[in-house]
This record gives C-alpha cells, structure tokens and sequence, in this order.
C-alpha cells in the first residue's frame, strides 16, 4: 500500500476515534424475534435522580426530546427522548444510571442498572412482543 494510502487511512482512524468520546453510551433498540431496528422510548435517570436524554447517532435518526411537568401536580414529571430506529447516544459522567425502554403497549418494558465507566458503552436492547394486535388488524394507539 503507498505511504500516501497508509496517511490517510490512519488520517480516517484517528477522525473516527475522535469522534467517540469517553463516557458515551450508545443504545440501540431491536426487536426480538426479528433482530430489526426498532422506534422506542427512552429513560435514563442518574442514581441522584437526574434524567438525561439521548441524540442520534445518524443523520437520517430522529430522537425528540419529551420533557413535561404536570402544572397542577408537580410530582407528575414524563422525562425521555422517543428515538427512531436508529442508535441513539448520551455523554455522562461515570455513575450509576437505571435505563428503561418502552414500545408502546404490545412490547414488555425493558429496565436496567448500567454502571458507565470512562469508556464507550454500546448497548444492545431487544424488546419481547407480548401480543401481537398488528396481525390480527388492531393497531396500538399508545396514548397518555
């Protein structure tokens, strides 16, 4: 390979892993059964209580950001990002975080604990079906 090949490979490399910064959570969501890319919602709550909220990773990913506080009952607080079938990524401090995953009512919730270090974590959710409406001609309105 010439030298001037080589240059700009490490040149890429070097750009990429620049790129990925220390204590960044990546999370991609999957169905089960399928192994496809999913839309869902996000949590992610520090162990003080904090939310955090997520981005895209990919130009083509969408991650909207939910933030509301209930003006008659300040304790009703709704905090997540609803991502795009896409990998979605969150910059944090090393802690300890509780992430919980949502897809409407046809899905399980996912929870858990993840402990972020200063290093890249990429996590890899595959949410269960419980039902199936979609196939038998319903569809979830997934309202609140």
């Amino acid at each position: 390979m010439p030298m001037i090949c080589r240059g700009v490979l490490l040149l890429l490399m070097c750009n990429h892993l620049a790129a990925v910064k220390a204590n960044q959570l990546v999370v991609a969501v999957r169905d089960f059964d399928t192994q496809l890319p999913i839309e869902a919602r996000i949590y992610l709550q520090g162990s003080d209580g904090k939310d955090y909220f997520f981005e895209t990773t990919v130009e083509e990913g969408t991650a909207v950001k939910y933030e509301k506080q209930n003006w008659i009952n300040p304790r009703s607080i709704e905090n997540h990002t609803t991502v795009s079938a896409h990998p979605c990524q969150c910059e944090l401090s090393p802690g300890v975080y509780t992430l919980t995953v949502e897809r409407g009512k046809t899905y399980f919730t996912h929870r858990q604990r993840i402990e972020v270090t200063e290093a890249y974590q990429r996590i890899t959710v595959d949410l269960r079906r419980w039902c199936d409406m979609e196939s038998r001609g319903w569809y979830s309105g997934d309202l609140h």
